[in-house]
């Protein structure tokens, strides 16, 4: 709302001094994708301030922005999962399930990215498409190197509270413990 009237009373100023009144200014869209784009950046105030604006944005808008993005996002460049990251939170927050992009970030690189998704995958369960093998997603991450990853798919299959999560739970108590969770 702030930025609708920032932009707004900006307009007005222009109007008065002349500007071209042809210009129709930026148009449904273009702001989120520009919004988008800084969501990968290295620098944090810019970055959470435009996650802050998409997550009051429409879903309509935004959430072509960023499909449109993370197709032309380098799977090897070293920020892709933190971008990818990112982009899940931002779907999140617009509680907009894109189960393309929980997919890509439950097969990450980095296990940080892995667990969130897993967390993701929990809170998006109710919404989950018909025939999504979301039992089988959480059995092969019970068995995953990293425990964290372990650990959140423990506490997701405690969150979604079905009784199909017991093999997932039981595989995962199989493998070996974290130290520092054993103290």
């Amino acid at each position: 709302r702030l930025l609708r009237l920032a932009r707004g009373a900006f307009l007005a100023v222009v109007e008065h001094l002349g500007a071209d009144e042809a210009d129709p200014g930026p148009q449904p869209g273009e702001e989120a994708v520009a919004l988008v784009e800084l969501v990968e950046g290295v620098d944090r105030w810019p970055r959470e301030q435009a996650k802050r604006v998409l997550f009051g944005a429409e879903p309509a808008q935004v959430v072509p922005a960023l499909r449109q993005w993370l197709t032309g996002l380098d799977p090897r460049a070293p920020d892709h999962d933190f971008a990818l990251l990112q982009a899940l939170g931002v779907l999140e927050a617009l509680e907009s399930p894109e189960f393309p992009v929980l997919e890509r970030a439950l097969s990450a690189a980095t296990p940080e990215l892995r667990a969130y998704a897993v967390a993701t995958l929990a809170r998006w369960a109710d919404r989950l498409p018909p025939g999504y093998p979301w039992l089988s997603r959480l059995a092969a991450l019970a068995v995953d190197p990293d425990p964290a990853v372990r650990l959140a798919v423990v506490v997701a299959a405690g969150n979604l509270a079905r009784p199909e999560v017991l093999p997932a739970l039981l595989r995962a108590a199989a493998q070996p413990r974290d130290p520092f969770l054993d103290t």
